[in-house]
């Protein structure tokens, strides 16, 4: 320890070891944890700090500025829970409709679509709505049955229409509908396999019946039949010469 750590708060020591036992214990808010998140050299250090910030501005310029790849992604999910959670507010709508305005994170997305308050932040957090499996996710399990089908009619990737056919939780109804617009062999072979409807199991069976591709012909059995063709051919030629010539 150096003379000058005598005289700094815990939080400004030299031993890094030191500075993360300071940051354990402060609260939430403390005045000095946007220094400590921004200037601290310890990687540690600021991953602790992180955790007991709830300014979701801060965290979001650390979470694109930070040069520590885990501390980015730290601030940016602490940000996205924060704001998450002010979006699936009712009140203030203004504010939970701004904070849905500024969430990135489609798992947060997602949450708020299936649980916010606000029909029209549900609305929002829906339309930017981007990843196929969140966008599943939403449509088995939204509170708002509008929602739902929204979400359901911008599924389109096959392997989110087999995980809906396949879900437990969807209805009949949604794994048939789901099933009809695979058309991915894998996928249906994947729900005819794992479905927990006996129907949709059934019904996956009868496409890929449908999708059965033609038979394939060995290369070699075709030049066998060719070549006995033209044997065949041959000997029909030379039998019609030998005729001819004993007239």
């Amino acid at each position: 320890m150096g003379l000058f750590d005598l005289f700094k708060p815990k939080w400004k020591h030299s031993d890094p070891e030191v500075r993360l036992a300071a940051v354990r214990r402060m609260v939430t808010g403390d005045e000095a944890l946007p220094l400590i998140v921004r200037q601290d050299t310890d990687a540690r250090v600021r991953r602790v700090a992180i955790k007991k910030i709830d300014d979701p501005v801060l965290l979001e310029g650390i979470a694109r500025e930070d040069a520590d790849e885990a501390v980015r992604a730290s601030a940016a999910e602490k940000a996205a829970l924060l704001l998450q959670a002010v979006a699936l507010a009712a009140e203030p709508e203004r504010e939970a409709r701004a904070a849905c305005e500024r969430l990135r994170d489609q798992r947060a997305l997602g949450e708020v679509a299936k649980h916010a308050a606000l029909e029209p932040v549900r609305r929002a957090a829906l339309g930017r709505l981007t990843d196929q499996r969140a966008l599943a996710d939403v449509a088995l399990l939204a509170q708002d049955a509008a929602i739902r089908e929204a979400a359901f009619a911008a599924v389109t990737d096959a392997a989110a229409l087999r995980e809906l056919a396949c879900a437990p939780e969807a209805t009949k109804n949604v794994a048939m509908q789901a099933l009809e617009r695979i058309q991915d062999r894998a996928a249906i072979e994947a729900v005819a396999e794992r479905a927990k409807s006996k129907v949709v199991r059934g019904a996956a069976k009868t496409r890929l019946k449908a999708l059965a591709p033609a038979k394939t012909v060995d290369p070699e059995e075709v030049r066998r039949r060719e070549a006995a063709a033209e044997a065949q051919r041959q000997a029909v030629v030379e039998k019609a010469r030998k005729e001819e010539a004993d007239k």
